[in-house]
């Protein structure tokens, strides 16, 4: 990768440095908020275009995007590379209390239209990689053949180790070190002796997952004296109130 181009993608994300939850269950340093990423799509068409010809040897037939920002990226990408379109919808699971809590499948009408391609997964940024992990698992139950991952960032090492995992390419424009780490390990680093006075709970998580998130937080040993929620689900409301009453005020 040049670096002009990698510049041009760090140019673009909107970061903060911090402690945060990521959707994967890890914790980590940077957070990106990347509902900003297409305010304005043409630079992100241009490094769209930038992936499509790293995917382009591949022979891609097919290209599929984890909702949300992922999928605007994707469907740029399938437009350069002239190849359909589909995406993968985000489902949070209840039934687990492991990592990647998380799962997206793409809808039963795409479902055929995947079906013994060659498909390239896009996102905008892969992290601890839940979206993509999660779309590739469920191109696998469509049938598809993944063969390729595009992205324009890639934060630390597990996208790489993913890949390699799956059997796939990773073709990427820009990457950064970062770290992300189980609630385990960030007593072993140091984070159980940090302070904050907000959690925030985002996205769709049901009660079970917001629960699990603040006993996390509380073997952290970290003192809270709020919890924000900012969800679609109302059930996660009155488990936000209740995980409260696990901490100690500041």
């Amino acid at each position: 990768m040049t670096s002009t181009i990698h510049d041009d993608v760090i140019a673009l994300m909107p970061a903060r440095r911090g402690h945060f939850l990521l959707e994967s269950g890890h914790h980590g340093d940077l957070w990106l908020d990347l509902e900003l990423l297409c305010l304005r799509p043409d630079p992100v068409r241009r490094l769209a275009a930038r992936v499509a010809e790293r995917l382009a040897p591949y022979a891609i037939e097919a290209v599929c995007g984890p909702l949300v920002e992922g999928a605007y990226v994707a469907l740029m990408v399938a437009s350069e590379l002239g190849v359909p379109f589909s995406y993968a919808e985000r489902f949070p699971n209840p039934e687990t209390d492991a990592l990647f809590p998380i799962d997206y499948r793409v809808p039963r009408a795409l479902r055929a239209e995947v079906r013994d391609k060659r498909v390239a997964i896009v996102n905008d940024v892969i992290n601890a990689g839940s979206a993509v992990r999660g779309t590739l698992t469920d191109l696998a139950a469509c049938g598809a053949r993944p063969v390729a991952i595009g992205t324009l960032l890639v934060l630390g090492s597990s996208a790489s180790r993913l890949a390699g995992d799956r059997g796939v390419a990773l073709e990427t424009l820009a990457s950064l070190p970062n770290n992300a780490t189980t609630a385990t390990s960030t007593r072993k680093s140091g984070w159980a002796r940090r302070r904050t006075s907000t959690v925030v709970l985002v996205g769709i998580a049901g009660p079970k997952y917001s629960m699990r998130t603040s006993t996390c937080l509380k073997y952290s040993s970290m003192s809270v004296t709020y919890v924000l929620v900012f969800t679609m689900s109302p059930s996660v409301a009155p488990a936000a109130a209740s995980a409260a009453l696990m901490f100690s005020p500041t």
